[in-house]
């Protein structure tokens, strides 16, 4: 449909009477989508569609009042075959088939549900409550874009509607638009100061990660102490602000045997990585409620985060068995099957990443067939996914799709654009979202599901892939130390929920960084002047830092800087993924339970995903005593 440009409202309301007089019926609602956004206020758009619906209700032959009787008083399955029986005589009755449709959605047989949704949009589209009972249906069938199209059309029927805001907010909050999920939601509660609402969002709150602002909201409910739920949402964000001996302290008083408080007990304990003590509350809160799916949920994880990988991949799959529609713990159970090097079940069972709010990448909606290889496409988009540091694990099957006869076109972290050209020379890298010569498209994971699906394809792609500026490297080099070792380092993590498991602080390396022979050069992201300045008064030891290089946002530099180290000592962050990227001998401190990824498979000493890192594991949580001397022994090997 062109762009409309004309400022009258009547000029557009005859342009909406005319797609409808020619059966343009998506094309007549776009308009009306246009009519609120440049008239918000007139009112006469509302009173064409209250005509629109009042003209198509009265082609009904069935009293309204006679198809809800059937629909409220039957039960679901005999009221079906009723309504049914109905339809085949007044057969555009657009209520008719909505009402089959919910009672469809209330048997859980959503297919039919949608089916019989579509049916009522199409015969009256201009009936707003259609569209929010189908786009619910459509959320239970996970076709979450579809779905939030549809709450579209009935916001722009009826923008002020209190149900369609509140479907609209949820809609958001399953494709992962946090924010406008939260500021619809904030809108909505002004309204209605609903409790079953307000836990409803601070539960969204929680999983956005917005924690303060979940202790902010709490403050404003009158005795939110008193409720269990509002209780364990705040004990939930206290122990995600690392406040745990709080968060455990406000469970333990409210003094009531209840299934889903033990459980967040388990939880309090699993975040400090006490395995044991977690499980026994788990145990407590399955004897009340063995069938709890998210209690199974926390005690699998458990399982998983304490290294007990059969016992965990037992839980997640008696999860499964009980239900099929549990997508989150199938991606769960995707990355426990990967980290055994399971690709034909992990990569499967990875597609359903795109339904977990664990996972924090979005799938991006675009209108081009998924790319199969051997179909002869010319062109193809590979779009990221993830963090920076998932994005360079990916990119290493660049070099399998460059050696196919394809145009290949890439869309990532503007922080890699540099150096990914430099790595991977046949590819373009768009800055902006251009779609116009390209006919197909994948997500980076995907892609890697083509190309590595044993582990004989992971160690031939764990070569190093990544290449850096030589000359910039040998600049840089010129400004270190030359009679001694360059050890670049790196010791914390951004990742929310996991960053503090998997960093560490230079006091903790004391050991490492006072050997001699040896010179440190800072390859940290964010702001560490004063732990190194602290570092510095307090042992005299300096870790060297590059001023002109932007440790944040210039990947390109950073790498140059990597490539000037015999070796590089990281925890799992992305200064490893480039390290490793680019082949440098690297060593990697992983710690136990929570926060050692993935793709650092379980059993190795040797990163199977690069060649060049060797893993260092804590044998205790919370510890890393053994690993630094470990790391020392073979250090002094190097002077």
């Amino acid at each position: 449909m062109k762009k409309v440009t004309d400022t009258n409202p009547n000029l557009i309301l005859s342009l909406i009477e005319n797609k409808l007089l020619k059966k343009n019926i998506m094309e007549a609602l776009a308009l009306i989508g246009v009519f609120r956004e440049k008239f918000p206020f007139n009112k006469k758009i509302d009173y064409f569609l209250e005509k629109q619906k009042k003209q198509l209700n009265k082609e009904h032959l069935t009293s309204k009042n006679y198809l809800l009787r059937i629909y409220k008083s039957s039960l679901k399955p005999e009221a079906i075959k009723e309504l049914i029986n109905i339809s085949k005589k007044d057969n555009i009755n657009s209520l008719l088939y909505s009402l089959i449709s919910n009672l469809y959605g209330e048997l859980g047989e959503l297919s039919l549900s949608k089916s019989y949704g579509v049916k009522a949009i199409s015969l009256n589209p201009f009936e707003e409550s259609y569209y929010i009972n189908l786009s619910i249906t459509l959320d239970k069938l996970y076709n979450f874009n579809e779905s939030f199209e549809l709450i579209n059309i009935a916001k722009n029927l009826n923008p002020s509607d209190f149900n369609i805001n509140l479907q609209f907010a949820r809609c958001c909050f399953n494709l992962k638009n946090y924010n406008l999920s939260i500021s619809t939601f904030e809108k909505i509660l002004k309204v209605k100061q609903d409790l079953k609402l307000q836990i409803e969002f601070l539960r969204k709150l929680l999983t956005a990660n917005k924690f303060n602002k979940v202790l902010k909201v709490l403050n404003t409910i009158s005795s939110h102490e008193k409720n269990i739920d509002l209780v364990i949402i705040k004990a939930t964000a206290l122990m995600n602000l690392n406040q745990i001996d709080e968060a455990i302290e406000l469970l333990l008083n409210f003094k009531k045997k209840d299934a889903n408080l033990y459980s967040h007990l388990g939880l309090c304990e699993d975040f400090r990585n006490d395995f044991l003590k977690a499980r026994l509350y788990y145990e407590k809160a399955l004897k009340l409620e063995p069938n709890n799916e998210l209690i199974l949920k926390n005690s699998a994880n458990n399982y998983y985060y304490s290294g007990d990988f059969e016992l965990a991949m037992k839980h997640y799959n008696f999860i499964i068995e009980k239900n099929k529609s549990n997508h989150e713990v199938k991606y769960f159970l995707s990355l426990l099957q990967l980290n055994q090097s399971n690709f034909e079940e992990g990569w499967k069972n990875f597609s359903f990443r795109w339904h977990s709010h664990i996972n924090n990448s979005k799938f991006l909606k675009i209108n081009l067939p998924i790319y199969q290889k051997g179909r002869n496409y010319k062109s193809i988009l590979v779009w990221s996914e993830g963090g920076v540091g998932d994005q360079i694990l990916f990119s290493r099957v660049l070099n399998n799709l460059q050696k196919e006869n394809i145009q290949i076109y890439v869309y990532l972290d503007d922080k890699l654009t540099e150096l990914f050209k430099l790595s991977f020379t046949k590819v373009v890298f768009l800055k902006n979202l251009n779609l116009d010569k390209i006919e197909s498209q994948i997500s980076q994971g995907d892609l890697c599901k083509i190309y590595i699906s044993n582990k004989k394809d992971l160690i031939e792609s764990s070569k190093p892939y990544l290449i850096s500026d030589k000359k910039s490297s040998i600049k840089l080099k010129s400004k270190l130390p030359s009679n001694k070792i360059i050890c670049g380092i790196s010791w914390l993590s951004k990742n929310v929920g996991f960053g503090n498991n998997k960093s560490t602080s230079l006091e903790d390396l004391k050991k490492i960084l006072l050997l001699p022979n040896i010179v440190f050069v800072d390859l940290q992201y964010g702001d560490t002047r004063e732990e190194k300045e602290k570092f510095f008064s307090k042992y005299g030891v300096k870790i060297f830092t590059i001023k002109e290089i932007d440790n944040d946002n210039d990947m390109l530099a950073l790498s140059n800087l990597i490539s000037c180290c015999d070796f590089v000592l990281t925890i799992s962050n992305t200064t490893a993924h480039l390290s490793g990227g680019l082949g440098i001998k690297t060593i990697l401190m992983l710690p136990k339970g929570k926060g050692a990824f993935w793709y650092w498979s379980s059993d190795n000493t040797k990163s199977l995903w690069y060649k060049s890192i060797d893993i260092y594991r804590q044998s205790i949580s919370n510890s890393w005593d053994a690993v630094i001397n470990e790391i020392i022994l073979k250090l002094k090997k190097y002077e």
